[in-house]
This record gives structure tokens, C-alpha cells and sequence, in this order.
């Protein structure tokens, strides 16, 4: 029964399932985000915030193009494009989530190692020769750094995906109206 009306809202109307499945991902970011634990290892941090940025993406994907069925009564090339543009949205969406976070870019950015620390900023508190007060604090403030730059880039990425979304939309909706127009223009034609 819900699989039926989401068949039916991806074939009605590809925006509204795409906005639906951009919220689907704003929940799987939330869920993902609870278990993420920065290792505090420069190598192993890189490491695991590129999974952190591909895996996902690349599911949503790969899922919003398969989800958004072609229809057989329209143009196939037409569809397939849209389906795409649909998939790399949903990989952007994904990817402003992920620097919206923050956490994973200040886990990638921190060279230093340290234990995780999950204070109001969460960040890899120095170990070892790196422990003093002085050192501790820049570390701490690098992370902050770290985060509003993440949190920046994901608020300009936000952006170009609303803009580029409603310069596509509004594309869409004047060429469906020149359609109509050029139809009813032929349809009086004949009549006269």
C-alpha cells in the first residue's frame, strides 16, 4: 500500500519524490551521524570521512534513479535525463548534509592525535606531547575553525542545489505552458 502511493508520487510528480526523498536523507544523515566516532589517527580520520562522504551519496544515488520509474507514454531520452539530474541531486543533497555536520570535516581536518571527545564541539583532544593547556586550546579552536568552514560550505552548497532547482523547475513549467500555448494557438487555427 505505501510502496503503491510512492510509485504513484514518483510517477505523478519526479520534484515531489525527489524533495521526498531528500527529507528520507536528512533522517539517514541523523542516524549515520549517531554511531560516527572520529579514531583521532590523521590517516584513519581521512579515511573514514571520505567513506562517510561517498557511501551515502552514492546509495542515494543510485536508489533515486532506480526509484524514479520511466514512464512509457513520454520521451525515454527526456526521462533518462531527468533521472540523472534527480541522482546527482540527491548526491549533492547528501554531500551538503555532510559538510552541515561539520563533525566529519573538523575528524578529517585534525592531524593531531588524540582521544574523541564529545564536548559541545566534538573534537580529538591531544594526547601524549601535545597535552599542554596552550596546545589543547589551539587544537580546539582549529576544530571550531574547522566546523564553521564545513558548516559554511554545506550552507553554500544548500544554496546552488535550491537555485539550481528552481532554475530547472521554472524551465520546466515555461516550456510545458509554450506547449500549451502552441496547441491551443494550432487548435484555433484549424478551426478558422
Amino acid at each position: 500500500m505505501i510502496l503503491n502511493y510512492f510509485r504513484a508520487l514518483i510517477r505523478k510528480s519526479p520534484l515531489e519524490a525527489f524533495v521526498l526523498f531528500s527529507f528520507i536523507l536528512l533522517v539517514v544523515e541523523k542516524l549515520v551521524d549517531r554511531g560516527f566516532v572520529c579514531p583521532c589517527i590523521h590517516g584513519q580520520n581521512v579515511t573514514l570521512c571520505i567513506f562517510y562522504a561517498l557511501v551515502p551519496g552514492l546509495a542515494s544515488s543510485a536508489f533515486t534513479y532506480c526509484a524514479l520509474v520511466p514512464d512509457p507514454h513520454h520521451n525515454n531520452g527526456e526521462q533518462k535525463r531527468k533521472r540523472i539530474g534527480y541522482s546527482i541531486g540527491s548526491f549533492f543533497i547528501w554531500l551538503a548534509l555532510f559538510f552541515l555536520d561539520g563533525r566529519y570535516i573538523a575528524c578529517a581536518s585534525s592531524y593531531w592525535e588524540g582521544i574523541y571527545r564529545m564536548d559541545l564541539v566534538p573534537w580529538c583532544a591531544s594526547t601524549g606531547a601535545d597535552r599542554s593547556i596552550d596546545r589543547s586550546t589551539d587544537y580546539h579552536r582549529k576544530t571550531q575553525t574547522y566546523f564553521f568552514a564545513s558548516e559554511v560550505i554545506g550552507f553554500v552548497l544548500l544554496t546552488a542545489i535550491i537555485a539550481v532547482t528552481l532554475i530547472c523547475h521554472c524551465r520546466q513549467s515555461g516550456q510545458g505552458n509554450t506547449e500549451e500555448i502552441s496547441g491551443n494557438m494550432e487548435g484555433s487555427a484549424m478551426v478558422t
